[in-house]
């Protein structure tokens, strides 16, 4: 059984070593390939010309490798990252519900181009949701991390300064982020749904006792918006896209 993944730097968790197949035996005789680009979006993966052409290694790697299934796993960036830098740099007027409308369009527009050029069937197709944000337990990390990235590309530093507090006047408290992951991760699954497959694992990341937080376990104690990267982490993921994948859910 081939897997091939493509995704930002979120979905590293899907690579499988040999640990996780001693961990995992049902994981044995799986072939996963995982194409993680950091910073990939869904808007970029669109265009057949981008900075990262992302397109453009998918395709390479859907022909060489030969998938009997392929996991698209984009969405984290334009939702934690891409919407603020809209707002806060380009100064767009945007709301999370044109976004997330206008991001999942694109998205099925551009997979199904891509199937329909290399006929691949709707069974061999899964969507993954976006993780809720780990950037809960303290909203200075989140505006510090937030600003530091939508600001990455810009030299003025009175600039970089003026972003930093338009964004921490405006930044959305934990709740409305995880309306706007939830609600990501609800449209695209309507969106899918009777066609393709779709899975995503925040019913075990989510605070079961806190509304809108992640489990203080899968949290970074460093300025980051990753899962911490852990063998539970990378078996949930495998064992969710596996049992998607076969229907097993």
């Amino acid at each position: 059984m081939k897997v091939l993944i493509l995704g930002d730097s979120h979905s590293m968790y899907f690579s499988l070593n040999n640990e996780l197949k001693q961990i995992n035996e049902s994981f044995r005789g799986v072939n996963i390939k995982v194409l993680s680009i950091p910073g990939s979006t869904i808007l970029g993966f669109g265009k057949r010309s981008s900075t990262l052409n992302s397109r453009d290694f998918f395709i390479k790697e859907l022909i060489s490798f030969k998938p009997d299934f392929i996991c698209f796993a984009l969405g984290q960036v334009d939702i934690e990252l891409g919407f603020f830098y809209r707002k806060v740099v380009k100064k767009e007027d945007l709301n999370i519900f044109d976004y997330v409308s206008m991001l999942i369009a694109a998205y099925l527009n551009s997979v199904e181009n891509i199937q329909n050029e290399f006929g691949m069937p709707d069974s061999s197709i899964c969507f993954k949701g976006i993780n809720i944000s780990v950037l809960t337990s303290s909203r200075e990390k989140a505006v510090e991390y937030t600003s530091r990235i939508i600001n990455e590309n810009i030299e003025d530093s009175e600039l970089k300064l003026k972003h930093h507090d338009d964004l921490a006047a405006t930044y959305p408290s934990n709740l409305e982020r995880y309306r706007n992951h939830m609600y990501f991760n609800e449209v695209l699954n309507g969106a899918v749904k009777n066609r393709y497959k779709y899975f995503d694992i925040n019913d075990v990341i989510k605070c079961p006792n806190v509304l809108g937080v992640c489990r203080l376990e899968f949290i970074p104690s460093k300025k980051d918006h990753h899962l911490l990267d852990s063998l539970f982490m990378r078996e949930l993921y495998i064992r969710r896209l596996l049992s998607t994948c076969l229907n097993l859910l």
